[in-house]
């Protein structure tokens, strides 16, 4: 219960801002063009 209460206040404190920042700092090269590409694919764009 605890750990579930903690996870949810964690998720609280973080934005789509905040998870997008982090994903282009520390996501490789490979990784993002093969997530770009899923991304594309799935919204049409693709």
């Amino acid at each position: 219960m605890r750990a579930d209460a903690a996870w949810r206040a964690s998720l609280a404190e973080t934005s789509l801002a905040d998870l997008g920042a982090e994903v282009l700092e520390n996501l490789g090269p490979e990784l993002m063009e093969e997530t770009r590409h899923w991304l594309e694919e799935r919204s049409g764009a693709g």
